[in-house]
């Protein structure tokens, strides 16, 4: 099984000015997880509006369950008004925020934004409509191998296999070359193979897949439970075809072990 590089670490859902939504850190029921909001995505322009404007708040509208009412949660700013934020579409500039505790319970994070204007209109950022909707990989999802094989001139063949809970009633895989990470994405589509892993998630894979001999890819696992299609890109980190080989840190040299041992 291929390691998450997030696991144990703080749950953050960034929403940035560049209408990308970028989950970092190991988001999972019964934990806090921080949004990040850019209120470029919602604020029309030349609204008299300034940054964390208490007066002029963005609010979070937040579910747990599909069948269940919404909770609000006003966005604010930690250092308070900012007459000059700094502005980084990326999400690492001045954000507002908002701290969630996820329920134990919860079957997904759904989420959607409003604005109240000077002028008294609403304006909403809910991804037209569908809302922002949140799973929890850890708990869904695993990645149980992905491996690049073959010998030139002849393509290498990519394949991969996925262990997911019973819920999950379909799964892809959408996959870049790392030699050109601008190209159009190539996603495929996993079989369930009525296999089972040791858990009792059920086993997805797909292979004989020809890419370029000696290409190295880039991927990302989306996958379905009931409506929804959920990603993920192991907290933006991605995942790696073939696996990177475990870096080996060579002992110190004798020399300098000796003059440590007779410094102390």
């Amino acid at each position: 099984m291929i390691k998450r590089r997030a696991v144990g670490k703080p749950a953050q859902i960034t929403f940035t000015s560049d209408f990308h939504e970028l989950v970092t850190g190991d988001l999972r029921p019964g934990h806090p997880v921080i949004l990040s909001y850019d209120p470029k995505r919602i604020v029309p322009k030349g609204e008299p509006y300034l940054f964390g404007d208490p007066a002029r708040p963005i609010v979070a509208f937040v579910r747990f369950h599909d069948d269940e009412p919404p909770i609000q949660v006003k966005l604010h700013s930690r250092s308070g008004i900012i007459l000059h934020p700094d502005e980084d579409v990326t999400g690492q500039g001045s954000m507002l925020k908002a701290r969630l505790a996820v329920p134990i319970s919860a079957d997904l994070v759904s989420v959607w934004f409003s604005y109240l204007s000077a002028s008294g209109a609403v304006y909403y950022d809910s991804d037209f409509g569908r809302n922002f909707n949140f799973s929890f990989p850890g708990r869904d999802i695993a990645v149980l191998s992905a491996t690049v094989e073959g010998d030139s001139p002849r393509p290498s063949i990519f394949s991969v296999s996925v262990a997911a809970v019973q819920a999950v009633t379909a799964v892809s895989v959408r996959f870049h070359f790392v030699s050109d990470l601008k190209a159009k994405g190539h996603e495929i589509s996993l079989g369930n193979s009525g296999k089972s892993d040791e858990q009792g998630r059920l086993i997805w894979s797909v292979d004989g897949i020809a890419i370029p001999y000696g290409a190295i890819l880039r991927f990302e696992v989306f996958y379905w439970i009931g409506a929804h299609r959920f990603k993920d890109d192991n907290s933006g980190h991605y995942y790696l075809a073939p696996q990177p080989k475990p870096e080996h840190v060579p002992p110190p040299p004798p020399e300098l072990t000796n003059a440590a041992r007779a410094w102390r």
